[in-house]
């Protein structure tokens, strides 16, 4: 029984890691300009624990609450001022209402992983939301995978505590 229960185990563990694996390789986000009637600019700069990460490759997507890409940034470099040599993302974001809540996703090329903003937006009719000078900053991190805390749920008769469980990892 806990041979099979180990089988059981290792085929979901399977699964559940090649669904991540494949899970962010390039986004094929796509802006739909004529599907919003209202626009915003955003000057934005990526940042992962303080520090730039933008590199080539690299997309910056504003999405909706039902998933749909509201806007895709362009990578500028400003050519002058202090962030010079840098690589910015202008985007121009969309909307049919101001107050729409938005999010952003920044697929990183180089590490093929797909992060997310803290930061959300607002969307306001004709706004400009950062300056080559003094752009929007969004920090990016990887979403938490990590596994919830064991509880001991008493499965198969009190058998199977979290304690026996963490000897099969």
């Amino acid at each position: 029984m806990i041979k099979s229960l180990s089988y059981l185990f290792n085929f979901m563990l399977i699964i559940v890691c090649t669904e991540f694996a494949f899970a962010d390789s390039p986004p094929n986000w796509e802006d739909c300009p004529s599907c919003y009637e209202f626009t915003a600019v955003m000057n934005a700069m990526v940042l992962e624990d303080g520090i730039s990460i933008a590199g080539d490759g690299d997309l910056l997507a504003a999405i909706d609450a039902d998933g749909n890409v509201r806007g895709l940034g362009i990578q500028i470099d400003p050519g002058f001022g202090p962030y010079n040599g840098q690589i910015l993302y202008e985007l121009m974001v969309r909307s049919n209402a101001d107050g729409d809540e938005l999010t952003f996703k920044y697929y990183d090329a180089s590490e093929e992983t797909v992060l997310h903003a803290s930061e959300t937006y607002t969307f306001g009719t004709n706004e400009l939301v950062g300056t080559l000078i003094s752009p929007h900053i969004l920090n990016v991190s990887a979403p938490d995978l990590s596994c919830p805390e064991c509880v001991d749920m008493g499965l198969f008769g009190g058998a199977m505590t979290c304690e026996s469980a963490s000897g099969w990892l």
